[in-house]
């Protein structure tokens, strides 16, 4: 799931749930875009020229060595989804299945 801005659901909302974000030790500007089904996190790093989205696995439900930044304070390991968004969202829409009818709004 996606996260919306200025929602009147705060589970849904980005900036509601970045509340947690200074957790995230490796990203000097993280912020959380999503979420899956485990209550793990989408994340993309602000302060550089990363264009990556990473999964954050706060809850701890990974156990091997892929990831690509290891937690520091038990917060959970990061792994990288995608090198882009547009790779990310594409990714998304190319596993959702034809039957669902979905429209995009754009801002």
């Amino acid at each position: 799931m996606l996260f919306g801005i200025s929602t009147n659901e705060e589970p849904y909302d980005i900036e509601a749930e970045n509340y947690i974000r200074d957790e995230i030790e490796y990203f000097d500007n993280p912020l959380i875009i999503g979420s899956n089904s485990s209550n793990n996190y989408y994340v993309i790093n602000c302060d550089n020229n990363d264009e990556s989205v990473y999964c954050w696995d706060r809850t701890h439900i990974h156990y091997d060595d892929n990831y690509d930044y290891a937690e520091v304070d038990e917060e959970g390991k990061i792994y990288k989804f995608s090198d882009t968004f547009d790779e990310f969202f594409d990714a998304i829409f190319n596993n959702i299945g034809e039957e669902k009818d979905i429209q995009i709004v754009k801002l």
